[in-house]
């Protein structure tokens, strides 16, 4: 077995507890029941899933609704509890007998959000039509609530039961009298807004909205009009949809689109205490039990996810620490720069340098590796895009980008050339060598642009040309020559997330979340054929001979087609949602990764043959690449752990544990070298050195004499042996 060691151990451990897998759609909404052991979920299916919050797993599912469920809450006492649906409905449940007590139709609209008064003798709901409706749990309308400009998302009750705050896409939150029925309180907001909450004592109001913005509202003098914020809390892009006060409301959970949560001191707007990569797609509802120990969220990416807040309150006390120790030692080296300024410096103005966000922990979205394995270049959500030495294993270039690099990727052939596809839709091209001669970090040059966002890059087998994916819905095809793409493949329904070109360079493959794999005609760009999953397909690929082309799903299927006609010819079932598809052409395996741990290997001259389990991933494995000849292969999950496999056998030959959940990782394993270089949900990036593993040409030794090693150290830090 390969033994790994990493020099850096975790001074932090993940707060993850469980995730619950099986949502055949996006889960909208989840609460956990006020004892902390039941969990409940909504989503587009209709029905309200019911899970143990100990094991994880399924108990029941409440059917009635006949439009996507919304919203979803547990009343204070018993196992009772209140759904929302489109279908204009509100139904109260009855947990262990699986039925429905009481169905609300007071409704014109869909329902969006649902509350239940401290008391459970009252039962909020609003809609999409921009009304508000108060209803006891028999059924009976108390009052209709009317004022709001556009649909209102959310809704809860004061700990007095007294007062109703409601949040609305008219960008403005509400506090009502439901006693008069009128509002006491209008909260003006930048953008729409999408959750609302009391805080315990009811002193004061916390909304989350558009751009990514949580707001502190004081409750204690209140006015029609003209409300000014006690404080806002920003994260950077894209909206809001939820949010939660935990530890006694001395901080604040808020949930992003991109799938991160943050966790603030209510008291301090200025940074965020602690970021968890929660999903990989929007979370759209958040919630907490009534003893504070459980935070829940669930996701566009159809999961929901369990954690334990001790642990999180745990690690906030830890980054307290670090912060406080990094200011103590500015402070100390601020005063003895002053003192040897002014000893050489008289009467002149103390120029103020940039501050350095090396260390801001963030998403590390993508990695890649120089052909010649002497550069490794990172990019994060918060658009740090570094490029590293990777044989002294330290930090070499920040470069410069005016949008987020979302994905980058070296050319094949040219070692001191890398690629990003931005945020903003452009490619921007860097030279390493023009940016370390003029110390510019800039861009050479950008090559035009999609309308949104970039998804996904790789370069074509000429090393030439390039194809990407967007969430504009296209995939082009690019050359680095060019300023303009060379071809717009039009077709897709919603996000191309992956896409690659034939090595016979005459077919382009595209994979979508609009559940299909298209092929194209590489000159013409014509669409040949569409094939269709029942979930999103997340990668696809061509085969060696280009006779087939393969994609990964997550419907827990990997789906081989024939590449010119679009006959589906086997569908590879997984034990999870594939998010990962590659092939190795001289080892003659498919590989696969995707949620649950799920690592397959299928020989692609026999896919008839059961396939080979890679075990030992405990979480999804979002990374997994082949050495050169595809005898081994290196995978990072959000387990915390980088892992070795053989290809042939599936045995893990060793795992190096981190301290976080690893979001991306590439490597590069051949005749002479042996590393990888991943990236974490703090923004920790590793350089992994593998001694005592080699990949040859089929039939050569893949291993080296004496004990195979595998030694991790990252940057700034010396490697001991």
């Amino acid at each position: 077995r390969v033994w790994m060691q990493a020099v850096n151990k975790a001074v932090a451990v993940s707060p993850l507890y469980a995730t619950l897998v099986g949502s055949q759609a996006a889960v909208k909404c989840s609460h956990v029941s006020h004892d902390g052991a039941l969990i409940a979920t909504g989503g587009s299916g209709g029905e309200v899933q019911i899970w143990d919050a100990e094991t994880g797993e399924s108990v029941t599912a409440l059917s009635g609704h006949t439009g996507a469920v919304n919203a979803v809450v547990f009343m204070r006492s018993g196992r009772a509890l209140v759904s929302g649906s489109s279908d204009a409905s509100a139904k109260l449940w009855d947990e262990p007998e699986a039925a429905c007590l009481c169905t609300y139709k007071g409704h014109k609209a869909a329902v969006l959000g649902v509350a239940v008064s401290p008391s459970g003798e009252l039962i909020a709901s609003c809609c999409q039509n921009k009304e508000l409706h108060v209803w006891k749990t028999d059924g009976v309308a108390v009052k209709v609530l009317k004022g709001h400009a556009a649909a209102v998302r959310a809704c809860c009750f004061s700990a007095d039961g007294l007062r109703l705050a409601s949040a609305s896409l008219d960008k403005t939150a509400r506090v009502w009298d439901l006693a008069s029925g009128k509002v006491t309180a209008e909260y003006e907001h930048r953008g729409k807004v999408y959750d609302v909450h009391f805080t315990q004592d009811g002193s004061k109001l916390v909304t989350s909205s558009a751009f990514a913005t949580c707001t502190l509202w004081d409750q204690t003098q209140q006015k029609m009009q003209g409300n000014e914020p006690i404080r806002e809390f920003k994260t950077g892009s894209g909206s809001c949809f939820s949010c939660s006060l935990i530890n006694e409301d001395r901080n604040l959970c808020m949930a992003s689109e991109h799938g991160t949560v943050y966790f603030w001191d209510i008291e301090d707007g200025e940074k965020a205490l602690l970021e968890l990569a929660a999903h990989s797609e929007i979370i759209h509802r958040t919630s907490v039990s009534l003893d504070g120990a459980w935070l829940v969220t669930s996701g566009e990416d159809k999961l929901t996810k369990v954690w334990n807040l001790h642990t999180v309150d745990a690690n906030i006390k830890i980054e307290k620490t670090k912060r406080a120790t990094v200011t103590r030692a500015e402070e100390e080296d601020a005063e003895v720069g002053e003192r040897e300024h002014a000893m050489l410096v008289s009467e002149e103005t103390e120029e103020v340098s940039e501050p350095d966000h090396a260390d801001m922990p963030d998403i590390v979205r993508c990695i890649s590796l120089s052909e010649n394995g002497a550069y490794g270049v990172s990019c994060s959500e918060h658009g740090n895009l570094q490029v590293w030495d990777l044989n002294k294993a330290e930090l070499l270039l920040r470069c410069r980008s005016p949008s987020v690099a979302r994905v980058v990727r070296f050319h094949p052939h040219q070692s001191q050339t890398f690629v990003c596809g931005c945020d903003d839709g452009f490619i921007r091209v860097f030279e390493i060598d023009e940016m370390l001669e003029t110390g510019s970090g800039v861009c050479s040059k950008e090559i035009g642009y999609h309308e949104l966002c970039i998804r996904s890059l790789r370069w074509c087998g000429d090393g030439v040309r390039f194809v990407t994916g967007s969430i504009d819905t296209t995939a082009k095809l690019w050359s680095i020559n060019s300023l303009s793409q060379e071809m717009t493949l039009v077709g897709h329904k919603d996000s191309v997330l992956d896409a690659d070109m034939s090595s016979s360079l005459s077919l382009l493959v595209t994979a979508s979340t609009d559940k299909t794999v298209r092929v194209w005609h590489a000159r013409s760009g014509k669409e040949q054929w569409a094939g269709k999953h029942g979930a999103y397909v997340y990668a696809c690929t061509f085969s060696p001979d280009c006779r087939r082309a393969i994609s990964a799903s997550g419907d827990r299927t990997c789906r081989v087609w024939a590449a010119k006609k679009g006959e589906c010819l086997h569908i590879l079932k997984a034990s999870s949602a594939m998010l990962t598809c590659a092939v190795a052409e001289a080892a003659g395996v498919l590989m696969s990764s995707g949620y649950e741990g799920a690592l397959h290997f299928w020989d692609i001259k026999a896919f008839d043959a059961p396939h080979v389990d890679g075990e030992g991933h405990g979480a999804e494995v979002r990374c997994a690449e082949f050495s050169k000849y595809g005898s081994f292969a290196v995978t990072a999950s959000n387990d915390g752990s980088v892992r070795v496999f053989d290809t042939k056998t599936g045995a893990s030959l060793g795992a190096l544990p981190l301290a976080y959940p690893v979001y991306s990782m590439s490597a590069l394993i051949d005749e002479g070298r042996a590393l990888c270089m991943c990236g974490d949900e703090q923004g920790n990036v590793t350089v992994v050195h593998i001694s005592g593993v080699r990949d040859f040409p089929p039939g050569g030794d893949t291993t080296l004499e004496g004990t195979r090693r595998i030694n991790a150290f990252r940057p700034g830090q010396e490697t001991t042996q």
